[in-house]
């Protein structure tokens, strides 16, 4: 209990640490989206230019049709038997109710985290133990908490919004990923929202690999749709501290950001304090915030 007391401040420390880099305000955010946005219209003109030449130059030349059968014949069995492996591992996945819980399924087992790749009896039950409906096949994560972007020296750089999340798993092999943020800027907002699935890679005691495709939405000071796509790592080192860490992007027309997110997470049971940040960054324009909250798995 006293690591658990202890842990909170140090939460609220990273909160207060920004990012030694260039701050942009909502204003400076928007004028770079729009010039760079502005500069991949022109490139894009030059690309179809480009592209009619090279069709031309394509109807010219012949391909050896056996070999490319060939290569096609091998390509899809490399993709259906890692479809098979894929589907048998994650099938084998039970979760506990929440991570550390100390009656998770399984034959007393010590100090394990969350994620279990043991055999599921026929009747929801471990055969094992003889505890019916121990055995879990899915899980959810809504989280909530409060933003701040800037830097704590400069107050009047600061800037401040919200977050929540849900995220989850249906079934072992897939879950909903959606997740919202505000950041205000005197009388103006940018929210910066994604929807879509979480579909497992691997998953193991200790960890799990995921891979996420989402819609994108920028609203208030800009209006664009477009789509993310990365990995996200999830880590169950040791009690009652868990990890996680995302990467990848966000496109939109005309532009596209990289994304960095990342939490460290301090569990109570079902519920868990956690404290991180997320990094957008194009060529013209980045944002970063630094967050922390409260989030419930069940």
């Amino acid at each position: 209990m006293m690591f658990k007391t202890r842990i909170v401040p140090f939460l609220l420390v990273i909160l207060l640490v920004g990012l030694s880099v260039r701050l942009f305000g909502l204003d400076e955010f928007r004028e770079g989206v729009e010039a760079e946005r502005a500069e991949g219209e022109k490139g894009e003109e030059s690309e179809d230019e480009e592209s009619n030449d090279e069709a031309e130059d394509n109807e010219e030349e012949n391909g050896d049709s056996e070999d490319s059968d060939n290569g096609d014949s091998l390509g899809s069995l490399l993709v259906q038997v890692t479809i098979v492996l894929w589907s048998d591992h994650n099938s084998r996945v039970t979760y506990g109710s929440y991570p550390y819980d100390p009656s998770g399924p399984g034959p007393a087992v010590v100090d394990r985290n969350f994620i279990y790749n043991i055999p599921r009896s026929p009747l929801g039950s471990d055969s094992r133990n003889g505890v019916a409906g121990r055995e879990k096949g899915y899980w959810f994560e809504i989280a909530a908490a409060g933003l701040g972007s800037g830097l704590p020296a400069r107050p009047a750089d600061l800037k401040y919004g919200g977050f929540a999340s849900l995220q989850g798993r249906i079934i072992p092999h897939f879950g909903p990923d959606l997740d919202t943020r505000v950041i205000v800027d005197g009388d103006e907002e940018l929210w910066i929202s994604t929807a879509g699935v979480d579909i497992s890679i691997a998953q193991h005691d200790y960890f799990s690999l995921s891979i996420y495709g989402k819609a994108a939405f920028l609203r208030g000071i800009l209006d664009l749709s477009g789509a993310a796509l990365g990995l996200q790592l999830r880590s169950y080192p040791f009690s009652p501290i868990s990890m996680q860490l995302r990467g990848g992007f966000q496109g939109y027309e005309g532009i596209t950001f990289g994304q960095l997110e990342g939490r460290l997470n301090v569990h109570l049971g079902r519920f868990a304090i956690f404290a991180g940040g997320m990094f957008l960054q194009s060529e013209r324009a980045h944002l970063h915030t630094i967050e922390s909250g409260i989030s419930l798995t069940f």
